[in-house]
């Protein structure tokens, strides 16, 4: 008599095409799913919100004699609300029960987890000392490579010292708490084990420089940086410890508005000098963040793709410098500060000089100021033209004019419809943007496509257009 019953394989099978919500439903049905579940459940992690719900899993990983424990792929706690400020996230006292804390070391330091390979805990250094010896049982876990801890100190980075294969770190410090330990909590010093492995470093709330005499032994395989609300960090340590670094990003960088421009372009020469003295990168894949972050690090390499963003406090002297050094080939450039069209002094004089001798792509965001209102828009973009037509590797240029800044809202105005118009503004609003972009094709003989996006212009709707070469139009009006 022929059986019906399914063999394991292709109940395995069916069960790696069940959602996840799914399974624990399916673990009742038979002993394969049973068995098999826990699995596919643990492989793609545990995330805990909120201690409560450990016990739970405790009993669930604990099941089958803790055979489970050797699937478990991800473990997440993540036990508070952050509280923002504009010093950035604050946590609260972690409060324990000593029940579900030992058990919880006892699950590390009495189980195998072969297979665990990411861990996250926020906020790290709290919850380390309301949990002892949580840090030295998830210190010998010998798989994990990917780590996110958050509001961490001395007993987290003691975690990340001991382990040797970590290739993606995230690193968010406890801001302001542990200044006299600074040298000793630098992420350079703290992952120095892992220099053979690491590719990916996230760092924030750690603006400490580090002594030449502490720089590390070189990381082999270190790709992509990102620092955030790093206050005038120097970039020379990473330069030097990286060697094959190919993406820097600066993110949520802090304020300076306390330094002037004298001071600003001071700490720019001294960085810059330290980078040139010890930094081992000749060339960048892409960097990207605020223009103040980039201009202060010191950064003075080749970049092929940069994204700057300036503010209005910055000049078009310092923006010439850096570009000087890092000789873009794609540059997105968002302007929101007048006086772009200044023959002289701005961006034809930039275009002009060895600053955009690589360019290959450009983007320039120009958002007016109501400064420009009375400008001579017509012979600005005259001036750029002429500026654009001696880069002779220019291949394609992107225009995007964010217009809600003119004419300015007042406070006793409610809708900028009863503002008399201005110079730029008529300007723009009998503007053809097809013949415009056709202008630059003309100005410009290297150049096969100009995109041109016109924006929050009172009177007219959004409008974007693209022309290439051989003379294809491509049109979108957006009515909202």
């Amino acid at each position: 008599m022929r059986s019906h019953t399914l063999n394991d394989d292709i109940l395995v099978n069916i069960l790696s095409f069940a959602s996840l919500k799914t399974i624990p439903s399916m673990m009742q049905t038979c002993r394969v799913f049973y068995h098999e579940g826990p699995k596919v459940l643990l492989a793609s992690g545990a995330a805990f919100g909120g201690l409560e719900q450990i016990p739970a899993f405790l009993r669930f990983i604990l099941a089958e004699d803790g055979t489970r424990c050797r699937y478990l792929g991800q473990f997440h706690l993540l036990i508070e609300e952050e509280d923002d400020n504009e010093e950035g996230p604050v946590h609260q006292t972690v409060e324990m029960d000593t029940g579900i804390a030992r058990s919880l070391v006892a699950l590390f330091c009495h189980h195998d987890f072969p297979l665990l390979h990411t861990l996250a805990l926020d906020p790290a250094e709290m919850l380390l000392t309301a949990i002892p010896g949580l840090s030295s049982a998830l210190s010998t876990l010998p798989s994990v490579k990917v780590v996110n801890f958050r509001s961490a100190g001395p007993m987290t980075c003691k975690i990340i010292k001991g382990m040797r294969k970590l290739t993606d770190v995230r690193l968010a410090y406890s801001p302001f708490r542990w200044k006299a330990l600074a040298s000793q909590l630098h992420p350079l010093f703290v992952l120095e084990d892992s220099r053979n492995t690491l590719e990916r470093l996230d760092v924030s709330f750690f603006d400490e420089p580090l002594p030449r005499s502490r720089y590390p032994q070189q990381f082999s395989q270190m790709r992509s940086l990102k620092l955030g609300w790093c206050s005038q960090l120097a970039i020379a340590p990473f330069a030097y410890a990286f060697p094959h670094l190919r993406r820097l990003t600066y993110e949520v960088m802090v304020d300076h508005d306390d330094l002037d421009t004298d001071e600003v372009i001071a700490l720019h020469q001294q960085h810059r000098q330290e980078f040139s003295a010890y930094s081992t990168w000749r060339e960048l894949e892409a960097a990207s963040g605020r223009f103040f972050d980039l201009y202060v690090s010191g950064l003075a390499c080749q970049i092929n793709d940069v994204q700057v963003f300036m503010d209005p406090q910055q000049t078009f002297a310092m923006l010439h410098d850096f570009l000087n050094d890092v000789r873009p080939s794609k540059l997105y450039l968002r302007i929101p500060r007048h006086g772009i069209g200044v023959e002289a002094s701005a961006l034809p004089d930039l275009f002009r000089s060895q600053a955009g001798s690589r360019l290959r792509n450009l983007s320039l965001h120009i958002e007016f100021a109501q400064e420009e209102k009375d400008m001579d828009l017509g012979a600005a973009m005259g001036a750029l033209r002429g500026a654009l037509g001696t880069l002779h590797g220019l291949r394609s240029l992107e225009l995007t004019f964010q217009c809600s800044a003119i004419p300015e809202i007042r406070l006793d105005v409610y809708t900028p419809s009863t503002l008399a118009t201005c110079l730029a503004e008529e300007y723009l609003q009998q503007l053809d943007l097809v013949d415009f972009a056709r202008s630059f094709l003309l100005a410009v003989p290297s150049l096969e496509r100009v995109g041109v996006d016109l924006t929050g212009l009172r009177g007219r709707s959004r409008e974007e257009v693209q022309v290439l070469e051989d003379g294809t139009v491509t049109t979108t009006i957006n009515r909202w």
